[in-house]
């Protein structure tokens, strides 16, 4: 494996460039918001009620080693970010908790460069696996939501890598957050501080909080403009949320392959099929072969400032890479995209830059648009064949999908064949 791309190694080379800066993983109380029109500021004579600007009354609460801080949500917006000014304070008059408000920041910009966009995501976390277009696919997908809001299920056996680059990524930029199965007030919250979030091996929600989770992953996939939020924890208006360049992307495995007494994704929630409606959901075939090792923080280190000036193009290329898709791809025809409704292929629309973008000619193209499609009847097929937790189908074959593309007379035809 290239090390350059193991997340060790990324979050120790990271860890640097944050020491000493506020990410959102330092904000706390899943990012709860509070209001406070006094504090208590600490000066030589003793605390002394003041009032607090109208700029800074409003505030998330963040930990950052020892120290605490009350951050304006002006500037939350705005991490990771180095705290410049502040003033020392006391929440209460009888509290002895020592926080910061913070006042003044400086922002951390990582240089961006604009790579070429075929280059960057071949040479993107090489490793050998079972499936190379599957592996492929799969970087596409990850690096497409640095572009454009993405919304779709990637499903397959376990060890595919389904949610490596989503961590490779987020060690990079802290704003991709891969979790198993969030609070709907995780999951509000979370939309507000990351451009994508990656749904891992989700299990059954709360009873009380099922429909909030199931409403708010509809509501995504509705591109909708407002949304009734559920948690009162959640004092922000998620109304006013770009969600056009927020993605989600749920990974798990497939039915075959988890046990009889869990429940698979589309089991989750009521009504599943308001969200198949919205959100495409794709069947991949592959795993990885190849055994990444674990690295101690010692070696993590080491091999941080062994592969610094790669690490730094990777992180430069990443940062650049929205721009090199906007100038890079082609507007090749995605009309043979098969059996996707409207709002399926909207949330899919990134993922199709992406990989316009990638490839150097429209044949290419539409093999990899033949490839989606044969990926969502393989899921269609999976709902309706295998049994959970066998290992195998129920005696029946799973059907196979294959779209055999032919130039007649410039224009394409597609054979669907059910072998």
């Amino acid at each position: 494996m290239d090390y350059a791309f193991h997340s060790k190694v990324i979050k120790a080379f990271m860890e640097n460039i944050y020491s000493k800066a506020i990410t959102v993983n330092n904000i706390v109380n899943d990012g709860e918001e509070y209001f406070s029109d006094t504090l208590w500021f600490i000066k030589d004579e003793g605390a002394i009620e003041g009032e607090v600007p109208d700029a800074f009354r409003n505030y998330v609460l963040a930990y950052k080693g020892n120290e605490k801080y009350i951050v304006p949500t002006q500037f939350v917006d705005k991490v990771p970010f180095v705290v410049t000014e502040y003033r020392k304070c006391y929440l209460k008059k009888a509290d002895r908790k020592v926080w910061h408000l913070v006042t003044g920041i400086k922002q951390i910009l990582l240089p961006p460069k604009i790579p070429n966009v075929r280059e960057f995501v071949d040479n993107w976390n090489p490793v050998e696996t079972t499936n190379q277009n599957t592996w492929t696919i799969l970087k596409l997908i990850a690096l497409s939501t640095r572009y454009m809001g993405s919304k779709l299920c990637v499903c397959s056996e376990p060890g595919a890598g389904k949610n490596i680059h989503f961590n490779i990524i987020n060690e990079i930029t802290r704003d991709t957050l891969v979790i198993g199965t969030p609070s709907i007030a995780k999951f509000e919250t979370s939309l507000f501080y990351n451009k994508c979030i990656n749904l891992n091996e989700m299990g059954k929600p709360k009873p009380d909080e099922s429909d909030g989770i199931r409403d708010l992953i509809i509501w995504l996939g509705d591109q909708s403009v407002r949304y009734n939020k559920r948690s009162l924890a959640v004092k922000r208006e998620m109304g006013s949320l770009d969600i056009g360049h927020i993605s989600l992307v749920m990974t798990y495995n497939r039915k075959r392959n988890l046990k009889e007494s869990a429940v698979f994704f589309d089991d989750l929630f009521s009504n599943p099929g308001a969200i198949r409606h919205r959100i495409p959901q794709f069947l991949f075939e592959g795993n990885v072969t190849e055994v990444i090792r674990d690295l101690s923080p010692y070696e993590a280190s080491d091999l941080a400032t062994k592969h610094s000036d790669k690490i730094k193009e990777i992180i430069s290329g990443l940062i650049g890479l929205p721009e090199a898709i906007k100038q890079q791809k082609h507007g090749y025809d995605t009309s043979l995209l098969h059996n996707f409704t409207n709002r399926q292929r909207t949330n899919i629309q990134g993922l199709l830059d992406t990989i316009d973008a990638y490839c150097q000619t429209e044949d290419e193209f539409v093999e990899f648009i033949c490839y989606l499609n044969n990926a969502k009847m393989m899921y269609d097929d999976m709902i309706k064949n295998e049994v959970q937790g066998s290992g195998v189908d129920d005696g029946r074959e799973t059907k196979t999908h294959e779209l055999k593309v032919t130039k007649v007379n410039a224009l394409t035809t597609i054979e669907k064949d059910i072998l």
